[in-house]
């Protein structure tokens, strides 16, 4: 089945698309995909979870012409199992280092109480200003940190990849770490 994009096309039509696209590489590459992820992950059950996730983002995201190559289905698969690897090894809560306690308690107690929004969000970057660093960057940080979104949903929000979501947020946290570290 030839899928081609028309530059007039309605949103129905893309997803009427999209919907037969997953159709048809399910059929064709299911087998090959489940092997591919298996050999990621180890067992069937976490293959299983992200073959599923897999099809789920064709669907909301993904472009007719690509869904039914089986190179753009396994890096994406690719980039689902390192995402479920990062979820799973996200680190816990250790104490704050002692120095820093106080600043960063207080801050955190303090962008708590705010009632609106964007006024913790500036309290927080005049308190860090870090000026060479692009503002989807610190977007992606205040979302992941501030709210606690995982990557995919913080590239969701963006409108981009999680793992660009999970690199502008990593940039961000590390000029941060800079800042407090210069500033001691």
């Amino acid at each position: 089945m030839e899928i081609q994009e028309t530059q007039h096309e309605t949103a129905e039509a893309r997803q009427e698309r999209r919907e037969k696209a997953v159709l048809e590489a399910i059929q064709e590459h299911r087998e090959e995909l489940m092997r591919y992820l298996i050999g990621h992950t180890g067992n069937k059950y976490d293959a299983d979870d992200i073959f599923q996730q897999l099809w789920w983002y064709a669907l909301r995201r993904g472009k007719p012409e690509k869904i039914v190559r089986i190179g753009w289905l396994k890096t994406k698969a690719r980039s689902l199992f390192y995402d479920s690897i990062r979820s799973r090894d996200r680190k816990k809560e250790t104490e704050i280092p002692e120095g820093l306690e106080n600043k960063q308690v207080s801050l955190a107690f303090q962008l708590s109480h705010f009632d609106n929004e964007q006024e913790a969000r500036a309290k927080f970057w005049s308190e860090h200003p870090i000026s060479d660093i692009e503002e989807e960057k610190k977007e992606a940080l205040w979302l992941h940190a501030r709210y606690g979104f995982t990557f995919e949903e913080v590239g969701e929000r963006l409108n981009v990849s999680s793992s660009t979501a999970h690199e502008w947020a990593s940039e961000a946290r590390k000029r941060v770490a800079n800042y407090l570290n210069s500033e001691s």
